[in-house]
């Protein structure tokens, strides 16, 4: 905006050459390039006041953009997970379980989110408890 500071101290110095006196025409001059000055010296704040919010809009945009990589780094992997499909036999109703829980040694069973009822049950768990063994199943005849 330096060009526009320019042009209202040029269009000053004119107004000061031309020598127009006190005539009414020449305050209405002198209130209008002064009026220009001001907005001019109001624009050239504004933008530098822009220009900081930018800097500070892409600093915010580069964090932004590398804590989506630390958060969401792990989304592409689960991309191309394989899912079960199970159906509750107490509720009916279809569920669908990541393939890497059936694998996973901490997980010993699965539970439907909407009855409650055991769906899963991993076997394997109860040989590595010493003199623990899994319950009896029943049957309902």
């Amino acid at each position: 905006m330096d060009n526009l500071k320019e042009k209202v101290a040029y269009l000053q110095g004119l107004a000061q050459g031309v020598q127009l006196g006190d005539s009414k025409e020449a305050r209405v001059l002198s209130e209008v390039i002064n009026t220009l000055q001001v907005m001019a010296e109001a624009i050239d704040n504004l933008q530098l006041n822009q220009a900081e919010v930018e800097e500070y809009l892409v600093s915010m945009d580069e964090d932004l953009a590398d804590l989506e990589t630390d958060v969401y780094d792990d989304e592409d992997d689960d991309a191309d997970a394989e899912f079960l499909e199970m159906t509750c036999p107490n509720c009916s109703e279809e569920l669908y379980f990541d393939q890497l829980l059936l694998d996973d040694d901490e997980v010993t069973e699965l539970v439907c989110p909407s009855c409650g009822q055991v769906i899963y049950e991993d076997d394997d768990w109860y040989e590595e408890e010493e003199g623990i063994s899994p319950p009896e199943t029943e049957e309902n005849d």
